[in-house]
């Protein structure tokens, strides 16, 4: 299956979950519920102008929703301004739009942009279909996308039901990413250590008044995990080497 058809079958996908609503009464208010298989429907009109979602400058009617409002939808997940622009597309630009659809859990489309935008006004770069994709390709597999999540399969395979239920679960990604990055980081200081303590110690040294480490001068210095010290708290010292995590 080409990108063409297999963007097709997610927008027929959608339809197909949108044609499960059923009605029900709330009080005074006729209410939408669904049965999707593809597609958290609920959760992609409850998010149409939510500033937090792909979708904040889109709208449609859900009593009255058709395959080219679908359409629209897939072209918005996966990174085009409209469906025109998906299907005439070059080969490399579907091709990270594919990539966006099957990694919506570890990255948006939003993260992506506000990514490139840095490179290019920090430091120049030509962002193009290329260079996305190879700064996608260094995504981990705990990498996860701050943005929601609308794709059943991409939820479950969490253990979510809903968009719902991974949004009220994103603290708790966010800590466990933080405890990730932190085991991470002792490791490489650990690493870095090892490589200092395994060279001749010169006696050109500098300490850091916050944390008491004394690293070599042509070394990058290394501070306990827990020490706020910034660069104007290191001076020169003759005492030996002592660096502690």
């Amino acid at each position: 299956m080409n990108y063409i058809e297999f963007f097709k079958l997610q927008a027929k996908n959608l339809l197909r979950d949108y044609k499960t609503q059923e009605i029900y009464q709330d009080g005074e208010f006729e209410m939408f519920r669904y049965k999707p298989k593809y597609f958290d429907v609920e959760a992609i009109f409850g998010d149409f102008g939510n500033l937090r979602s792909i979708f904040t400058d889109y709208y449609c009617d859900e009593a009255d929703f058709k395959l080219g409002n679908a359409q629209h939808i897939i072209a918005l997940l996966v990174g085009f301004n409209k469906w025109s622009d998906l299907i005439n597309a070059k080969e490399q630009e579907l091709e990270l739009a594919k990539f966006l659809f099957d990694n919506q859990d570890k990255i948006s489309v939003i993260e992506l942009n506000e990514a490139m935008q840095d490179y290019e006004n920090n430091y120049g770069f030509d962002c193009n279909t290329g260079f996305k994709l190879e700064w996608l390709s260094t995504l981990d597999k705990y990498s996860f996308s701050w943005f929601p999540v609308y794709s059943i399969p991409h939820l479950k395979k969490h253990g979510w039901e809903s968009t719902f239920q991974r949004n009220a679960d994103l603290p708790n990604l966010i800590k466990k990413q933080g405890q990730r990055e932190r085991r991470e980081y002792k490791k490489r200081l650990k690493q870095q250590r090892e490589y200092i303590l395994s060279k001749e110690d010169k006696g050109n040294n500098i300490v850091c008044l916050h944390c008491g480490n004394i690293c070599p001068a042509d070394e990058d210095f290394i501070h306990k995990m827990d020490c706020d010290g910034e660069d104007w708290d290191l001076i020169p010292t003759k005492e030996p080497i002592k660096i502690e995590i």
